[in-house]
């Protein structure tokens, strides 16, 4: 079986949940081609997955610094920052995809929740409006509007953007 074929069954393994099956797929592709940035990606998010936050982060970063006009990663790699609690650096990887690709409204999101937990309020709306304006429905851009307007202390338009996130996605 050729990488292409390995890196097909992989993230068919990854989509359907079988996550091991696919982690281990991914690593046989990177003992053959260590710079492969799509297995480097993927096996990165099966490790933020798993609580492997720092080596979530080797392993995107590196598929950043192979691929650096690739969306997927710097979002992988914003989430594995966020969860590192390394915000400063999760906000500029989520934004960098979004110039790479700003019709993510998962990107947007991610990014309004970082801005989020750093405090800047009105741009984690902006972020949230960006995503909304995508994905009307998207109960986490929602819940990240909600948790922006409480922190510019709007609670009355916080917890209507609450209220629809929880009849999206109770």
């Amino acid at each position: 079986m050729d990488t292409a074929q390995q890196l097909k069954q992989a993230l068919q393994l990854h989509q359907t949940g079988q996550l091991a099956e696919a982690a281990g797929l991914y690593n046989q592709i990177l003992q053959a081609e260590p710079e492969n940035v799509d297995a480097l990606n993927l096996l990165g998010s099966i490790l933020l997955m798993a609580g492997q936050i720092e080596a979530a982060i080797d392993l995107t970063q590196k598929a950043v610094d192979l691929d650096p006009g690739y969306f997927a990663p710097y979002v992988n790699l914003g989430n594995a920052l966020q969860a590192a609690e390394r915000l400063e650096e999760a906000a500029d990887a989520l934004a960098k995809a979004l110039d790479i690709n700003p019709g993510s409204a998962a990107a947007a999101a991610n990014l309004a929740s970082v801005l989020n937990g750093l405090g800047r309020y009105q741009a984690a709306a902006a972020a949230a409006w960006d995503a909304l304006a995508l994905e009307p429905d998207f109960a986490e851009a929602l819940n990240n509007l909600g948790n922006a307007l409480m922190g510019l202390g709007k609670g009355k338009e916080a917890l209507d953007n609450y209220r629809l996130a929880a009849a999206i996605n109770p």
